[in-house]
């Protein structure tokens, strides 16, 4: 490889790195003790009338436990009465979506995202929901999310954290850092790399550095087209390509 292709390269490696450190998250998020994970949940397909109610082990992605499923998905979760013994019980939810609905002993709480076709998209990121103290129980509360998802859009559920609001709120912030903010940052990481790429390669004339850059942009696109939540008729041009950028 020639010396200056060489330090060309290395000097954009070391941009990337620094513009990655520059906005990183500071430390890892730790749940409190009052903070309870429920990983276990009935779930009643909706899409295939037929299927009895079975128990799933949450997190659950559809792409690999029913990746031909389209439609809804109800999951029924028992909650821990001494996670919610709070003024202000609250749920985590890591991933969830395509488009989802929560209720709380059979009442509405939460509704995320309209039901047209195709779906939007909201399973890329964390949500913090609040509980209405008045709905909660003093035991027996049962928990309902509704997930309507559709094939190869990367619908599911993660696991289900409770607790109080103020000590569920690290882990959600930490979520956002690396889940929206975090790939943000690569968008544009990437996208800094590529243009600067194209204009070395303009000036140098090599074609090394193009095909760098155009795969820095293309990168850039792709991590950027998991956070558009509707991209309405567009859907199917979108997962293509976002298959093709492979």
């Amino acid at each position: 490889m020639p010396p200056g292709l060489s330090c060309g390269l290395r000097d954009l490696a070391g941009l990337a790195l620094a513009l990655v450190l520059a906005m990183w998250p500071a430390g890892p998020a730790v749940a409190s003790p009052a903070v309870q994970r429920v990983v276990q949940a009935e779930l009643i397909d909706h899409s295939r009338p037929d299927t009895p109610a079975r128990p799933v082990t949450l997190p659950d992605a559809w792409e690999h436990t029913a990746p031909e499923r389209d439609g809804r998905a109800s999951y029924r979760l028992v909650l821990p009465d001494e996670a919610l013994a709070t003024d202000q019980p609250a749920l985590f939810l890591r991933r969830v979506g395509n488009v989802f609905r929560v209720q709380l002993n059979g009442e509405p709480v939460l509704s995320v995202g309209e039901l047209s076709r195709p779906l939007p998209n909201y399973g890329q990121e964390p949500h913090l929901v609040r509980l209405p103290p008045h709905l909660v129980r003093p035991a027996g509360n049962e928990l309902v999310i509704d997930v309507i998802g559709e094939p190869r859009r990367e619908a599911g559920l993660s696991s289900v954290w409770v607790g109080p609001a103020a000590q569920l709120e690290p882990l959600f912030e930490r979520a956002m850092n690396l889940q929206v903010r975090g790939a943000w940052v690569l968008t544009s990481t990437s996208a800094t790399l590529g243009a600067l790429a194209l204009l070395v390669a303009w000036r140098t004339r090599q074609m090394v550095y193009g095909w760098f850059g155009l795969g820095n942009l293309i990168w850039a696109w792709r991590i950027s087209a998991l956070h558009l939540h509707d991209p309405g008729i567009w859907a199917g041009v979108l997962h293509w390509m976002f298959e093709l950028s492979y």
